[in-house]
């Protein structure tokens, strides 16, 4: 879910061993969420707290915070099965990025499944147990057994 999520799409950009992707609440980049987060929790304005935020975050940690972003990665991944998950009442992170992707997304086989206004950032599992766990589950059988059929 959320970082969880981009952190498979950035490993699935890496690699080719894996058959299937499934991302649950993806934010779009690590310098998006932070403009986005630095209002949303810290009520920080969004032209002074980003800039100086992002800048330390690469000088002390020497990182750099552009490498972390689901669309360029969404680019480089192989065209497996794609499930994105998002929901409607996701304050943190909408679903008009997991419309993007699902876009950008070279899948032939690929599935976007977006949950009410009821489900925050992330809870469409705990909200929506079985409904969540049919759609992974069939979704795997249908992904995996597509893959098996492939070799």
């Amino acid at each position: 879910v959320s970082m969880g999520a981009v952190a498979t799409l950035e490993a699935a950009a890496e690699t080719r061993d894996y058959s299937a992707l499934i991302l649950d609440s993806p934010f779009s980049s690590l310098s998006d969420t932070v403009v986005g987060h630095s209002w949303l929790f810290l009520k920080m304005p969004r032209y002074l707290f980003p800039p100086l935020f992002l800048f330390w975050l690469q000088r002390l940690a020497k990182f750099d915070p552009d490498r972390v972003d689901s669309h360029k990665a969404m680019l480089r991944i192989q065209p497996v099965p794609l499930l994105i998950i998002a929901s409607e009442g996701d304050f943190r992170i909408g679903p008009g990025v997991a419309r993007a992707l699902y876009a950008e997304a070279r899948s032939p086989r690929k599935k976007l499944e977006i949950f009410g206004k009821e489900v925050t950032h992330g809870a469409a599992a705990r909200i929506h147990l079985k409904a969540y766990s049919n759609l992974i589950f069939s979704f795997l059988d249908k992904a995996l057994s597509d893959s098996a059929s492939a070799e």
